[in-house]
């Protein structure tokens, strides 16, 4: 069921219920009954407060802190505002309505009738948060049956083509793609982490595939957050320092190439950590990539990363240029791309 037919199902449900237990109250414990359309009035009136309150605790459990801002002062409104604004319904409001909660010939008695509002308010406060929570168990149980369908159809479609090119051979060869491809994440970020980076990866050697360079640098970070998420938080040291973004569309993996390069030939921990820095400017980028190396046994690629980054570049408006250099057991790849015509 979808979450906005189970809200309307439940808000319904919960008027129903209000108005049968007001009546029920009114049959049998209240001194004097009231008319049908008093007590139907009454519940508007419960309904109304509870709608107003539902919304201003959806939206203080929001992540937004101006949202929680938002909230919090709306809620402070309503309380302060309730008593004058009951008085106000119930004194000429609803006897324009014609529907009439006092008697005139009884003088008022504001003690009480205050004290049954804020009880009132009390009740209705209690109902609206309860509301609230059960929306967000429902809604993160709807998200979470979602995540498990995504993941499990796109690790049924990576299952099919993480051996047919060399990056992707690269990323599931080790535990790091043991993770992406059997692990179940049981953080809920992580989760979507791998979600967003096996979504990419299904996509990823198309041919001639482009996106901006935004989506490119996120999922850069999604590829970060995994590598950390697997091999230490203090594993990877991303740096990003951007100027201008007035570039043309970019070939997909240009900006993951040294991360993957990574899996394949470096050491990976806390204790070894890669060093990663994006420099971008108007007009050029410059990708460092710092790393302690350690290449795998049997493991000569004879330089088909590097030929498969410069073929991700033919005809499109960069130019590519790759600079590797082995001090000991460090290992440092800086890439320059520019435009083609601003040379």
């Amino acid at each position: 069921m979808k979450l906005p037919i189970t809200v309307l199902t439940i808000a319904t449900s919960l008027f129903v219920v209000i108005f049968v237990i007001l009546s029920l109250l009114n049959l049998y414990y209240a001194d004097v009954h009231i008319p049908f359309v008093q007590v139907f009035g009454l519940t508007v009136l419960y309904f109304l407060f509870f709608g107003l309150l539902s919304l201003v605790f959806w939206q203080f459990m929001q992540e937004y802190r101006r949202a929680k801002v938002v909230a919090l002062l709306l809620f402070l409104i309503l309380t302060f505002t309730v008593v004058p604004t009951v008085d106000g319904l119930v004194y000429v409001v609803f006897p324009w309505l014609g529907v009439q909660f006092y008697d005139e010939s009884m003088p008022r008695n504001d003690t009480d009738f205050h004290y049954d509002i804020w009880r009132g308010y009390i009740f209705i406060n209690a109902v609206a948060l309860a509301f609230v929570f059960l929306l967000q168990f429902l809604e993160r149980r709807s998200a979470a049956r979602k995540a498990d369908v995504e993941l499990s159809d796109y690790r049924q479609q990576i299952s099919g083509i993480a051996h047919t090119s060399h990056f992707l051979r690269t990323v599931f060869a080790g535990s790091f793609g043991r993770m992406l491809a059997e692990e179940s994440p049981k953080n809920k970020q992580t989760k979507r982490d791998v979600i967003q980076f096996l979504g990419y990866l299904v996509r990823f050697d198309r041919p001639y595939a482009q996106v901006t360079w935004e989506e490119e640098v996120d999922q850069l970070e999604c590829f970060v957050r995994l590598l950390r998420t697997h091999h230490g938080a203090q594993a990877v040291v991303l740096k990003i320092d951007q100027d201008g973004n007035d570039f043309p569309l970019l070939p997909w993996g240009i900006l993951l190439f040294p991360l993957e390069n990574c899996l394949r030939h470096a050491l990976i921990s806390p204790d070894y950590p890669i060093h990663y820095d994006l420099t971008i400017r108007s007009g050029m980028a410059v990708i460092t990539c710092h790393n302690y190396w350690s290449p795998k046994e049997k493991d000569h690629d004879g330089g088909a990363g590097y030929r498969l980054l410069e073929s991700k570049v033919l005809d499109t408006p960069y130019r590519l240029v790759c600079e590797g250099i082995r001090k000991m057991d460090t290992y440092e790849l800086t890439i320059h791309l520019t435009w083609k015509h601003d040379e």
